[in-house]
């Protein structure tokens, strides 16, 4: 295979990649965990007028704390997917620009190398304890909405909200240690890897007289032990703040790619001969998509 063919494979990649990254909308989650609170605001306000019956009053907001922890529960095993996705994408970008250099005369043992490295950030095998969490604590949901019937006369057991609360803060909590601190480590520690192997690569390529761009990294490092902290004395409720905060800094990560990977096919097709290209359409610009 020519360089030429690596070039069109790599644009090729660029371009199936940048339409399945997705953008997470901080605001659209936001609202999405707020419906069970605007909805037992509602319902309480119903029942009060009409009944006053406190019992239901209570099994409606322990109705609507089990949601809340559940949609937190999904939107942290959502984020980690969305991760675990992008990283498959860039190993294929990396094994195409790397097979190119190879193709222009490089020896690519360091590229190679940088490459592993990559691999070894973002490899994860949380993947299964996360999909038990999930399941498990569908199966106590599904208990919740059936309760009465199931939970307290089948086993005697009254829920209150205080118990739905510590119930739904141990597997947010389980969540947390074993997916989300991979998740929020994820965007500086993949970014960092990322442009150390973009650095390497024009220092390869340079020599054969092409000139790529440097990668300019966008994602600030965050002190891990102080989020850590401020989630065990909320009880949980800052894993909300945590969720946008790896949104936001994975959102600058894949804008300030899709930039660079602008200016780095420009370089390179016009290096093969080409005329080079026009920028994509701005994501962020036109609108983001959830």
């Amino acid at each position: 295979m020519s360089s030429l063919d690596e070039a069109n494979n790599f644009v090729n990649c660029v371009m199936n990649r940048y339409k399945n990254d997705t953008i997470m909308r901080p605001d659209a989650t936001l609202l999405l965990i707020a419906i069970p609170f605007i909805a037992v605001g509602l319902g309480s306000a119903i029942i009060t007028y009409t009944s006053g019956n406190e019992n239901l009053l209570e099994n409606l907001g322990s109705v609507a704390m089990m949601m809340v922890w559940f949609l937190i529960l999904i939107m942290m095993f959502l984020t980690y997917r969305r991760l675990e996705d992008h990283s498959n994408r860039d190993r294929q970008w990396r094994d195409i620009l790397i097979h190119y250099a190879r193709e222009l005369g490089c020896n690519t043992a360091d590229l190679m190398k940088f490459d592993r490295n990559c691999r070894k950030k973002d490899s994860s095998a949380v993947i299964y304890p996360a999909s038990i969490i999930l399941a498990a604590y569908f199966v106590v949901f599904v208990l919740t909405i059936c309760y009465p019937k199931v939970v307290y006369y089948q086993f005697g057991f009254r829920l209150n909200i205080y118990i739905v609360f510590s119930v739904g803060m141990i597997f947010v909590f389980l969540m947390f240690i074993l997916v989300y601190t991979y998740s929020m480590k994820y965007p500086y520690a993949h970014e960092s890897s990322q442009v150390k192997f973009v650095a390497q690569l024009r220092y390869e390529l340079y020599d054969k007289g092409l000139d790529i761009p440097e990668m300019i990294p966008s994602v600030k490092h965050k002190w891990f032990i102080i989020h850590v902290f401020l989630y065990l004395i909320t009880g949980g409720l800052y894993s909300i703040y945590l969720i946008f905060m790896v949104y936001r800094s994975t959102n600058n990560h894949l804008y300030n790619q899709w930039s660079y990977e602008i200016k780095l096919m420009n370089a390179i097709i016009t290096h093969e001969g080409g005329c080079g290209i026009e920028p994509v359409p701005d994501k962020k610009k036109k609108g983001a998509k959830r």
